[in-house]
């Protein structure tokens, strides 16, 4: 028998939000998750997964990834709907 779907909690819907929306603005700057992870400092990986929205991030590394974004954390959580 297969389990039913996973419910997505609150906090993973808002992970994915704001992932979505620094995948967005990372775009419209034309850097790689690479380029983006370097100015931050952080790893590629750890940058795509934000954008996936596997982590709630913290919010001291969020300030460090909208820093290299040219945006402020309140700004990209308001777009979010956070």
């Amino acid at each position: 028998m297969s389990e039913p779907p996973e419910t997505p909690t609150p906090s993973a819907s808002i992970a994915r939000r704001v992932g979505a929306l620094v995948r967005e603005r990372r775009k419209a700057q034309k850097l790689s998750q690479e380029e983006l992870a370097g100015l931050a400092g952080l790893s590629k990986n750890y940058v795509g997964s934000i954008e996936r929205g596997e982590y709630d991030v913290t919010i001291s590394t969020l300030h460090r990834v909208t820093a290299v974004l040219r945006c402020r954390v309140a700004d990209l959580l308001d777009v979010a709907g956070i």
